[in-house]
C-alpha cells in the first residue's frame, strides 16, 4: 500500500460520525466544535425530547448542553453546516472514485470525452478536448449516458444472437450454393451457345475455303484450249514419226529439224499448266492460340475460387460485392443470342472486314478477356463470338467508378459521400451519339443505374441488362414515379399513396426502408446524400428530396423533405426489415399561387452541386435555389415531359415532339436536337443518362407498347468507339 493512500485513510478516520461511526453525511456542527451527521443529531434530539421536559440535550461526545431548536422537525438544520468537513469528505470521495491525472500532478480524473472516450483531468480537457468532435462532462453526468449505450448494445446483441438462430434455421449455405449452382447452369448454357458458334465459324470457313479454292471459267477454258492443243501436238508428232521411218534417208532431216520446235512447245505447255497449278490461293487458316488452349484444358471456362482468409462481421454478399467492385473492374453483362428485335451489323460490313482479315492472313483474331460473373465464378469467352452491340456496350460500361472511398467523418460535417460536392469535369463538349440498340420493354418509367435498366410497371419494379435480358423484379404497391439517388445504387420510388420506397439495385433488389408522407406526391427529383457524426461515433445519413403535388384549390407546390436514417446509401449491407420514416422537415420551396411558371410541372432533376432545381413545367423551365428564389426562366412551347442531368448538361424530352434537347445548368440551350436524322423515334417521354449511355423510352398510344432506344454518348473526352468490329 503506497504513503499517499495510507494518509487518504488516516485521514478519512478524522471525519467520521461519532454517533454511528460511518462517514459524516450532511455533517453539522455544535458550539462545542464537535460533528454529527443531520439524520443522527436529529435522532439524539427527539429521544432527549422524549426523556427531557427542559428543551436541553446534551452532546453525545462532551456531554456539553444546548438548547433544542424551537421547531417541529428537522432540528439539525438549525445547526450550522460543517464546511471543513464536506471539503475534506468531498476530496476523499473524488480520491476514492478517481486517479490521479499522470500529466498534471495533484489533479483528479473527473471528467469524461465520449469521442476519445477517455477519463481526464479539468487541464487535459483545457488543453485538447475543447473543440470539435470531443464532448466532455463530468463522469457521473456521463455514467448515465454511457450506461443508456451499453443497454442499446445489449439490445443489439440479442437481436444478433436471434439473427444467428434465423440464420441456422434457414440454412444459409445451401441457399448460397444454390446461387453458385445457378450461375454454374448460366456459364454451361454459354458454354453450349459457345460450342454452336464456333460450329457455325468452322462451317464458314469451309464454305469460305470452297468459294476461294473453286477454279474461275477463264482458267478452265484455258486448260481446255491447252488439252487440246497438247493432243494435236502429240498426235501431229507421232503421225510424222510413223511417216518418216520408212524412207529412213528422206525422213532424217524432218526429224531432226522437228526437236527444236516440239521443245519449244512442250516448255511452253509446261509454263502454261504451272502458272495454273501452282499458283498461290489468296486465303489462309489460322486458329487461335487461346481456342486452343481452351480445348486442352489449359484455360478452363468456370473454376471456383475459395478465399480462406477469416472475415468477421460481413456477410456473403458484401465479400462478393467487394471481390466484383475492387478486384476485377469488368462488365457483368451476361453473353446471350441476340433477339432478333436487337440491331445487328449489316452483311456488308461484316464481309468487308472478314475479306480485310484475310488479306492480313488470318480469319479471325481474338483478345479476349475474363468476366467476372456472379459470386466466386468466373469464366472466359472469346469476345469475338459476341455481337457488334455487346463490344461496344462493354467498352462504355467497365469504365471504373470513381471516388468511391469515403473520407473522414467529423461531428457537424457534412463530408461522407456528400452529392453536393463539386464536380469538377462539368459540361463536357459532346461530339455526337449512336444508336446501339433498340428493344420493346412494358413501363411507365425508368432510370439507369449501375449499369443496368430499372424500371417500373403497373405492381413490380424490375432490373434488366443494357441488352434487355431480365435480372430480378420484386412486387410494389402501385409505382407512379422512380428517381435515381446520386452517387449510389439506389432507387426511390413515389407510389403516391401517401409514401415513398428507397430500393437498393445491387447487387440485387431490396427494399431498404419506405418514407411516410402526408400528402400524395408525383415527381420527385433526389438533390443531396450527408452524413454527420453524433458524439458517440454514430452517423446519421441525411437525403433531400423534392417533389410535386397539388392542392384542393388547384394549386401545384413543390416540396423539400429531409430524412434522416442510419443506413448508408453507399453500402452494400442489406437490412433484414424494411424500416419506416418519417421526414424530420417538410417545406414548400414553391408554388404556382405566387409564381405562375412553375404551373404543371411534370418532371424535375437537380444540378450537380445538390443545391439547385431545374423544373420542367407547362410554359417555361425554371431553375430555383432550396430557398425557392429563381435563378432562370426558359420558355418553351411544349410541356417538359422527362429531364435527366448529368456531366453537367441537362437532357429534356417534350411532349408530341419527336426531339431532345441539351441545356447547360445556366439555361443556354447547347443543341436543339441530338437525335440523328436516321433515327425512327417518333414520341420520346422518358429520358435518363449515366456516365455515358443514354436509354429513351417511346410510347405509342395506337397499340399502347413503349419501346426503348439505346444510345452511346461520345464526349469530347471519350476515345471514340470504332462502327464495325470482327465476328
Amino acid at each position: 500500500m503506497s504513503q499517499s493512500i495510507r494518509n487518504v485513510k488516516n485521514i478519512a478516520e478524522h471525519f467520521r460520525c461519532p454517533i454511528h461511526l460511518g462517514h459524516l453525511k450532511d455533517p453539522r456542527k455544535l458550539s462545542c466544535d464537535h460533528s454529527f451527521c443531520s439524520e443522527c443529531l436529529d435522532r439524539v434530539i427527539k429521544i432527549a425530547l422524549t426523556d427531557r421536559v427542559d428543551g436541553i440535550f446534551d452532546c453525545p461526545v462532551c456531554r456539553t448542553k444546548h438548547h433544542i431548536p424551537d421547531v417541529p422537525e428537522n432540528w439539525s438544520r438549525e445547526f450550522p453546516v460543517d464546511a471543513f468537513s464536506v471539503l475534506q469528505l468531498h476530496t476523499i470521495e473524488q480520491y476514492q472514485r478517481t486517479t490521479m491525472c499522470s500529466m498534471h500532478i495533484g489533479k483528479f480524473k473527473e471528467y469524461f470525452c465520449f469521442h476519445h472516450r477517455e477519463i481526464l483531468c479539468a487541464d487535459c480537457v483545457i488543453e485538447n478536448h475543447t473543440k470539435d468532435p470531443c464532448s466532455c462532462g463530468t463522469i457521473q453526468d456521463s455514467l448515465m449516458e454511457v450506461k443508456l449505450q451499453i443497454k442499446e448494445l445489449l439490445g443489439q446483441l440479442n437481436q444478433q444472437e436471434e439473427r444467428i438462430r434465423r440464420i441456422l434455421d434457414s440454412k444459409l449455405t445451401n441457399v448460397h450454393a444454390e446461387e453458385l449452382n445457378r450461375q454454374i447452369v448460366e456459364v454451361e448454357k454459354q458454354f453450349t451457345r459457345f460450342s454452336k458458334a464456333v460450329k457455325a465459324k468452322l462451317k464458314e470457313a469451309k464454305q469460305e475455303v470452297a468459294e476461294a479454292t473453286k477454279m474461275p471459267a477463264s482458267e478452265l477454258e484455258h486448260l481446255t484450249t491447252t488439252k487440246t492443243l497438247v493432243a494435236k501436238t502429240r498426235s501431229h508428232v507421232e503421225d510424222a514419226l510413223r511417216t518418216k521411218s520408212n524412207d529412213s534417208y528422206d525422213g532424217t532431216g524432218d526429224i531432226l529439224s522437228l526437236w527444236t520446235p516440239l521443245e519449244k512447245e512442250v516448255n511452253n505447255f509446261e509454263h502454261s499448266l504451272n502458272a495454273i497449278e501452282l499458283r498461290p490461293f489468296p486465303i489462309s487458316l489460322e486458329v487461335n492460340d487461346q481456342f486452343i488452349n481452351f480445348i486442352a484444358f489449359e484455360q478452363l471456362p468456370v473454376f471456383i475460387k475459395r478465399d480462406d482468409r477469416t472475415y468477421s462481421s460481413v456477410s456473403p454478399r458484401r465479400l462478393t460485392y467487394i471481390k466484383a467492385d475492387t478486384k476485377v473492374r469488368t462488365s457483368t453483362i451476361k453473353d446471350g443470342s441476340v433477339s432478333p428485335k436487337r440491331s445487328r451489323p449489316s452483311s456488308k460490313s461484316i464481309k468487308k472486314d472478314e475479306q480485310s482479315q484475310r488479306s492480313s492472313g488470318s480469319i479471325s483474331k481474338d483478345t479476349s478477356r475474363p468476366i467476372t460473373q456472379g459470386t466466386g465464378v468466373q469464366h472466359a469467352i472469346s469476345p469475338t463470338l459476341k455481337t457488334v452491340r455487346k463490344s461496344v456496350a462493354n467498352s462504355i460500361l467497365t469504365s471504373p467508378n470513381k471516388n468511391r472511398n469515403s473520407s473522414r467523418v467529423v461531428s457537424g460535417d457534412l463530408t461522407i459521400r456528400d452529392t453536393s460536392k463539386q464536380v469538377t469535369d462539368l459540361q463536357q463538349h459532346l461530339k455526337g451519339l449512336e444508336q446501339l440498340t433498340s428493344f420493346e420493354l412494358s413501363c411507365s418509367d425508368l432510370v439507369i443505374s449501375n449499369s443496368h435498366i430499372i424500371m417500373i410497371n403497373e405492381s413490380t419494379i424490375q432490373k434488366f441488362t443494357l441488352e434487355n435480358e431480365f435480372v430480378q423484379g420484386i412486387a410494389l404497391k402501385c409505382p407512379w414515379r422512380l428517381c435515381a439517388i446520386k452517387e449510389s445504387s439506389n432507387v426511390i420510388v413515389n407510389h403516391n399513396i401517401r409514401f415513398l420506397t428507397v430500393v437498393s439495385t445491387a447487387p440485387t433488389l431490396s427494399i431498404l426502408y419506405r418514407i411516410e408522407t402526408d400528402k400524395p406526391y408525383s415527381a420527385i427529383c433526389h438533390m443531396r446524400t450527408s452524413a454527420l457524426e453524433d458524439r458517440f461515433g454514430r452517423i446519421t445519413y441525411q437525403d433531400q428530396f423534392s417533389l410535386t403535388h397539388t392542392t384542393d384549390l388547384m394549386v401545384d407546390c413543390i416540396d423539400l423533405i429531409t430524412i434522416k436514417h442510419e443506413y448508408n446509401p453507399h453500402s452494400n449491407f442489406i437490412p433484414l426489415n424494411a424500416q419506416k420514416i418519417r421526414p424530420t422537415k417538410v417545406k414548400t420551396i414553391i408554388s404556382s399561387s405566387t409564381k405562375q411558371m412553375v404551373r404543371g410541372p411534370n418532371a424535375m432533376a437537380s444540378t450537380s452541386d445538390g443545391k439547385r432545381l431545374i423544373i420542367g413545367a407547362e410554359s417555361a423551365i425554371v431553375c430555383i435555389k432550396k430557398s425557392g428564389d429563381i435563378l432562370w426562366t426558359r420558355p418553351i412551347t411544349r410541356c417538359v415531359s422527362s429531364i435527366s442531368a448529368d456531366k453537367g448538361l441537362l437532357f429534356l424530352c417534350f411532349e408530341a415532339e419527336s426531339k431532345i434537347s441539351i441545356l447547360d445548368e445556366s439555361g443556354n440551350m447547347l443543341q436543339e436536337n441530338i437525335l440523328p436524322l436516321s433515327c425512327t423515334i417518333v414520341r420520346p417521354n422518358r429520358v435518363s443518362v449515366d456516365r455515358n449511355v443514354m436509354v429513351v423510352r417511346e410510347f405509342n398510344n395506337l397499340d399502347w407498347k413503349s419501346f426503348l432506344h439505346l444510345f452511346q454518348l461520345i464526349f469530347s473526352s471519350n476515345r471514340p468507339i470504332g462502327s464495325h468490329y470482327a465476328i
